[in-house]
């Protein structure tokens, strides 16, 4: 049994909003590895393994589009009043399509059962369609449509782009304040392809691991770490 699987993600829009772009948000221009994981996770998750991000495949050209939209004004409660809602601008990704390669890692620590019963279990699960929520690209309106890919690599986009600080997780500031900090690394596509480097992973393995206590999104918190 292998530690690793490849998923095939796709959809109409996507919107992968970097910490610093928060009033009128822009998106990164490829998924990075936090928003990857976030897809795996809702799609099946245990507080007893972790999901690492190897490599992202860029399938279809990279194109932007701007959108106008209403929302919530900073401390407004939901509602269908006007006066609560502000115009904002935003910058999204248009039809979208991945493929991610991750591996998963058991936390010994917390558990006995193997790497193979765990994978197994996700194999047969994804292979089914089944999830624990429904994943999405940034936002839960832009719904990701996923499938556990069995076959060779598709052909990717011949694009070659230096991204400079892109997300790579969020890190614990304060566990019970659940307050977590996000980590950049400098990244870059080539040939179409994200390529997460092991060695972040291999820094941050145990305090990741250790602070998932818990399935719920985390709270960021306004400082960042570059990696």
């Amino acid at each position: 049994m292998h530690d690793h699987l490849t998923l095939h993600v796709w959809g109409p829009l996507a919107l992968f909003t970097q910490p610093h772009f928060a009033a009128d948000p822009m998106t990164a221009p490829v998924m990075d590895p936090s928003k990857a994981k976030g897809i795996l996770r809702s799609i099946f998750q245990k507080p007893e393994f972790e999901w690492e991000i190897m490599r992202i495949h860029i399938l279809k050209p990279i194109r932007f589009q701007t959108l106008k939209q209403k929302a919530l004004k900073s401390g407004s409660q939901w509602n269908d009043n006007e006066k609560g809602r502000t115009l904002r601008t935003s910058t999204v990704l248009v039809d979208v399509d991945y493929i991610i390669e991750a591996r998963m890692v058991v936390n010994t620590r917390r558990t006995t059962k193997t790497l193979a019963a765990y994978m197994g279990e996700a194999q047969k699960r994804m292979g089914k369609g089944e999830q624990w929520s429904v994943p999405c690209f940034g936002l839960r309106e832009y719904v990701a449509r996923w499938e556990l890919w069995k076959g060779p690599i598709p052909q990717t986009q011949p694009i070659n782009m230096d991204l400079g600080s892109l997300m790579f997780d969020l890190r614990p500031v304060d566990i019970k304040k659940d307050r977590w900090s996000p980590l950049f690394w400098h990244a870059e596509i080539k040939s179409g392809v994200l390529e997460v480097p092991k060695d972040l992973y291999d820094r941050e393995r145990r305090i990741l691991m250790d602070a998932r206590q818990h399935i719920s999104p985390p709270k960021r918190d306004h400082k960042h770490s570059i990696l």
